[in-house]
């Protein structure tokens, strides 16, 4: 089944967990099953004692049944675990026969199919027919494995399974069995199979006859019947799960239901696993965020009639709006300080906890918590814990997905000299790593930007509100808050301002909404929803606590009145508003209520006040920033920054115990009286600041260690920023020289570097001729977009002798004299710059070279990269505007520092061979038109790609993850020669090799080969587009890899481990066979060799299976992007669903769509046109295949 990337399990499968535990004590009695009357044994040698016996043991079993119903109704009854040890070893199978049961039999059925006799005990009273059954059984290879399988039917073809493998039935018509025998055993077999939720598994799939191991509802445990859901509270067995460690017979959980209903877009399978996706991924992740037992889908005969579950921990305290409601007076008490600092404390600290648990949501790649689900865990405390979250890669659930993280730039610390008036101080430059510790506490000195990693996963709740905030009990007042109701979650890959996809939600809580989603907004954003959505929800549940603290309950309703908001009023709740020119802002009473009590309240400067001061500042902000992993003030912060303000106000309050309260008097408090307020208070809107160029001059200077007329980062040719990349370079040598420098053990020089040593007059020089040792040669590299390239700039066979004497200064573009200009200053004697070190032309060497492209860049002692230039012809050591206004003695500047508009969103970024140029470089200085950045390995790369991305004890999935995501964003850039795509990346796919163990060939990873197989055109990408061949052209890739086409791809992801694939029926090429003895070589090579890469497998008709065709069922991704007749086409299974059904027209195939090939001399030859998935009833998978060879 798709959708959930964990464990499958079904009907078939799940048995396999049951112990099945061989019993060796031949000399034992089943217990209390020795066959007795009144006290004397029973004779046990005729067929009287055997049906005593059978008998006996058949009450025996019907009276624990009895005492053990179970369901919610009840449905029926089962079979004790523990039970089924105790009644069906050997021995007493073999006492219910009188011994008279072949050994080998007895011992069969008690070591593999206990459960299957304690059925058929029930099914038949008749020792012979038992016996019958138990043979034909055993003869077919019968288990309780297959115990459980919706697949059990008679067989009219009188052979057996294990000689006959088209036979798919285990009971033969005859004998003792027919319809009505097979029907009352399949019915029965469900008292035997009660089954157990386990942590690492969590989806479930069972027939809906299956006994769920649910006891009761609990007496007036209907929590609620929403819209989409019907939720109850439930006993369940206690050891048919293995979350919590108890020891109770039952334990109390939610057991949620969800409705068909007819609203638009509403899929209830799709909202089942999207909610059941967001419970296993969360599960363990923070102590604030709902446990999950289980999802479960129960199948009818007909899908329509399918029922899901979710199985959830249950909160014993009701949600946060109940607790207010409760407890509805102030909490703050001057006759009560002490407890009602305790309070203060204890809702701050959960408050900490559900913004660490809303960080976890975002970035779900952190560090999971461990512990239990019950209400005994406990939130951590933000005041003992690390300041710095440790993160992590996520659990086996996700590991088809890599995960990114957040690193800051190494500090620069500017000091001036003594003797010099501060307008001419001569700037001391010395560079040191980020303090791992330090609180990202939002400064204009501080920088910080995002690593460049690969993906990260991370989910938005969609609708925080009190009522989704569950309280559980822990003896303190509050107990724990927990993030519930995942059911609207919405997951993304990568962490972005906004996503990726248009969305919108239809389900969710206006009241706490942001105007995110209104129409002006909505639009503006490309119908977007950004993760900082949360944040603002979050705001007016902090806001609300804090009115709850200080006024009471009843303050809730005055602040909805002053809102004056007319009932069912559009475009505005409590909190904001669409003001007259069609922006939005925050609602009037929001803003006086929060600015009165931050002006008049007792409490406005502790730690209440405080709180209601980051509401306003930082979370009910309208305009949301450009990077929203980094807090810019005036727009909407994100998760991180929440906690680590409210760590730092739960630290103020260990240090001061008056500002946790201060113990005034509130008896003449009370919330505020909009009608008496003052207006005059500045709203905030969209594209507008509340601080004007006046009230910059009123404010003080403030304190600084260096001037603070220190000059603006200005052109890369003053001294300065000259300086600054040496200083780079040399701290970065004396500290990181072990990871950020080259290797210098069989380091490989390019065949040809640039000497520059006169920059006037530089020329290229052969490396083969140096004297000095390749180890010690170090050399600059250019990384740029060669754009509009001139003809005379590129080195050819033709002037390739002269520029060894002299390369004309007057026939080199701008940014080739730049990356001279700026080699020479950092005092290096070679640059290497493509275009001019690589002879061009049909009879120049790019062929050769563009195969070593990998170790020129990670051999470079640094590479400059030409971020702003559109060309070779613009240049990048430009002169730059001013960006700085002056009042008085205080410059202000727009944000310079955004890493993500300057480089990642460059021209350079967009250009194919940046991609491997970027990932290999050890130490790169960007250049863009703001300033330079500077990144090494020791801090954000990784220099051994993909030694870090990766790590040495990488799973497989994540192996597989980090090639989709590369494959992906390669196939979103630009070539000025298409012919390039498969070349650009070799250096990259040469380093995944190693790494991985395996050989490649044109994008296929012999180890993940039918992965690799299922790209398909990517979602709103224009049609793939078969590239022609060009100048250095020897063979173009083979249809069925990506790199025969432009345009951008995605892929088909089956769920990790549940796929087996076709390698009977598919033959790849010889060259990436692990039987090969020859290494792994690049494309170029490959096909200077003329090895054959062509693909042989075999190929079906599709079948009609004439009924409507659901999207669950069959989907196509044709390459052209239009579907092509049936007729033209076959398919080749790359790989199938594991046998949960053995039914193969009920499993779900992955295939590739191929056609024939026009005019081809091959009759067998065969083109890729594209991919997908479907039902074996759509593949004539009994009919024989053709041979075909996919060229």
């Amino acid at each position: 089944m798709a959708g959930l990337d964990d464990p499958f399990v079904d009907d078939q499968s799940h048995v396999a967990h049951l112990p099945l535990e061989k019993h060796t004590d031949k000399g034992s009695r089943a217990e209390g099953f020795e066959p007795r009357e009144n006290g004397r044994a029973l004779p046990n040698n005729d067929h009287e004692s055997r049906l005593n016996a059978s008998h006996c043991l058949r009450e025996k079993l019907s009276k624990i049944l009895e005492a053990h119903p179970i369901g919610l109704n009840p449905e029926g009854v089962y079979l004790p675990e523990d039970e089924i040890d105790k009644l069906f070893n050997e021995d007493a199978i073999q006492s219910v026969h009188d011994g008279g049961l072949d050994s080998r039999l007895a011992e069969y059925m008690a070591d593999h199919a206990k459960r299957t006799f304690a059925t058929l005990l029930q099914v038949f009273p008749d020792c012979k027919a038992r016996q019958q059954a138990m043979e034909a059984l055993k003869a077919n290879n019968f288990t309780d494995n297959e115990l459980p399988s919706l697949e059990l039917t008679l067989c009219y073809c009188y052979c057996r399974p294990r000689r006959d493998r088209t036979c798919k039935h285990y009971f033969p018509s005859d004998k003792p069995w027919d319809t009505d025998y097979l029907k009352d055993f399949k019915l029965k077999r469900w008292r035997f199979l009660v089954p157990k939720f386990e942590t690492n598994i969590f989806l479930y799939e069972f027939d809906k006859n299956r006994l769920l191991p649910f006891t009761e509802k609990v007496p007036g445990g209907e929590i609620s019947s929403g819209h989409f859901s019907d939720v109850a509270i439930v006993e369940m067995l206690a050891s048919k799960q293995d979350k919590d460690n108890i020891s109770e017979k039952t334990i109390k959980v939610v057991l949620k239901t969800l409705k068909r209903i007819g609203d638009p877009g509403y899929i209830i399978e799709t909202e089942w696993r999207r909610e059941a996706k967001a419970h296993k991924q969360m599960n363990g992740s923070s102590d604030n965020i709902i446990q999950a037992y289980a999802a479960i889908r129960q199948i009818a005969s007909q899908p329509q009639n399918d029922a899901f579950h979710l199985v959830l921990e249950w909160a014993d305290g009701g949600n946060l709006h109940d607790f207010w409601s409760e407890n509805p007076l102030a909490q703050l008490d001057h006759l009560h300080v002490e407890e009602s600092r305790q309070r203060v404390k204890e809702v701050l600290e959960q408050l900490w906890g559900l913004s660490q648990a809303l960080e976890r949501m975002h970035t779900t790649s952190v560090q999971r918590t461990p512990g239990n689900s019950r209400r005994g865990s406990a939130t951590s405390s933000p005041v003992r814990s690390p300041e710095r979250d440790e993160r992590r890669r996520g659990d086996s659930l996700d590991a088809s997905v890599a995960y990114s993280d957040h690193f800051s730039l190494p500090t620069f610390n500017l000091e001036a000299t003594d003797d010099v008036r501060p307008d001419e101080a001569v700037l001391k430059v010395s560079v040191s790593a980020p303090d791992s510790a330090s609180p990202e506490v939002a400064s204009s000195s501080t920088l910080t930007r995002r690593r460049t990693g690969f993906t990260a996963e991370n989910w938005r709740h969609g609708d925080i509100k009190p009522e989704n905030i569950l309280r559980f009990k822990n003896g303190n007042y509050l107990g724990v808050l927990k993030i519930a109701d995942l059911g609207r979650a919405q997951q993304h890959l990568f962490v972005t301002k906004m996503r990726e996809t248009k969305e919108k939600e239809l389900w969710t809580t206006k009241w706490y909404e942001p105007p995110d989603l209104e129409e002006k907004n909505h639009k503006q954003a490309q119908e977007k929803i950004s993760r900082l959505f949360d944040i603002w929800s979050m705001g007016c549940v902090i806001f609300e606590a804090a009115l709850w603290m200080l006024y009471g309950y009843e303050s809730f309703g005055a602040f909805v009145r002053a809102n004056k908001l007319s009932a069912g009023e559009l475009g505005a709740t409590p909190y904001w508003k669409k003001g007259q020119r069609g922006d939005y802002e925050l609602s009037g009473a929001a803003t006086k209520w929060m600015n009165y009590i931050l002006e008049h309240d007792p409490e406005r400067n502790g730690a209440i006040g405080h709180l209601v001061k980051l509401v306003r500042d930082r979370l009910l902000q309208i305009r949301l920033p450009l990077d929203s992993d980094t807090y810019t003030p005036g727009f909407r912060t994100n998760a991180k920054d929440l906690r680590e303000q409210l760590r730092m106000i739960i630290v103020e309050t260990e240090k001061s115990e008056e500002y946790c309260f201060s113990g005034a008097d509130r008896t003449n408090v009370s919330h505020p009286d909009p009608d008496e307020l003052s207006t005059n208070t500045s709203a905030q809107s969209a594209g507008r600041s509340s601080l004007s160029p006046n009230d910059a001059g009123k404010r003080s200077a403030p304190d600084a260690t260096i001037p603070i007329s220190a000059p603006s980062i200005g052109s890369p040719r003053t001294t300065f920023d000259i300086e600054l990349p040496k200083a780079w370079l040399k701290e970065c040598d004396l500290k990181h020289g072990g990871t950020c420098a080259p290797r210098q053990s069989n380091q490989v020089l390019p065949r040809r570097l640039i000497n520059v040593e006169n920059r006037k007059k530089p020329k290229i020089i052969d490396t083969a001729e140096l004297a000095l040792v390749p180890e010690k040669t170090e050399y600059v590299a250019l990384s740029h977009k060669w754009g509009h390239m001139p003809e005379k700039a590129v080195t050819t066979t033709k002037n390739i002798v002269q520029r060894k004497e002299k390369i004309l200064i007057k026939e080199l573009p701008a940014s080739f004299l730049d990356a001279i200009e700026f080699t020479y200053a950092l005092n290096c004697t070679y640059l290497w710059i493509d275009s001019l070190c690589i002879l061009q032309g049909p009879d120049g060497d790019f062929s050769e070279q563009a195969d070593t492209m990998q170790t020129t860049f990670s051999n470079a002692y640094c590479v400059l990269a030409a971020c702003s230039a559109e060309s070779a012809t613009d240049g990048f050591l430009k002169d730059r505007e001013p960006r700085c206004v002056k009042f008085g003695d205080v410059f202000v500047s727009a944000v310079t520092d955004d890493f993500e508009r300057d480089v990642l969103h460059s021209p350079l970024n967009s250009r194919g061979w940046v991609l491997q140029e970027r990932a290999l470089a050890r130490r790169t200085i960007f250049f863009t038109k703001t300033q330079m950045y500077w990144e090494c390995t020791a801090f954000l790369g990784d220099s051994n790609f993909p030694d870090y991305t990766i790590g040495p004890q990488s799973s497989v999935g994540e192996q597989i993850a980090l090639i989709i995501d590369l494959f992906q964003r390669y196939t979103r850039l630009e070539f000025s020669h298409p012919e390039d795509r498969p070349i650009a990346i070799d250096g990259l796919m040469d380093r995944l090799n190693v790494a991985f163990k395996t050989k490649s060939l044109a994008g296929l990873f012999e180890t993940f080969w039918g992965r690799c197989l299922l790209w398909r055109k990517a979602d709103g990408a224009v049609p793939m587009k078969k590239i022609l061949g060009g100048t250095h052209t020897r063979k173009i890739p083979p249809t069925w890899s990506w790199m025969a086409f432009e345009g951008e791809i995605s892929f088909i992801e089956p769920g990790g481990g549940k796929i087996d694939w076709n390698r009977a029926d598919i033959i790849l090429p010889d060259i990436i066979l692990p039987s090969t003895t020859r290494a792994p070589v690049s494309w170029l090579r490959t096909s200077h060799r003329g090895d054959v890469v062509a693909i042989r497998a075999k190929a079906f008709k599709f079948e009609d299976a004439g009924d409507t065709v659901d999207a669950t069922d069959r989907q196509e991704f044709y390459d052209g992007g239009k579907e092509l007749p049936r007729a033209l086409t076959k398919c080749v299974v790359i790989g199938s669903e594991k046998p949960h059904v053995s039914n193969t027209d009920r499993r779900m195939h992955y295939v590739m769509i191929v056609r024939a090939i026009s005019n081809a001399p091959n009759a067998a030859s065969y083109e890729r046109v594209g991919v997908g998935y479907m039902l074996g009833k759509f593949i004539g998978l009994s009919r024989s295949p053709l041979d075909v060879t996919i060229e």
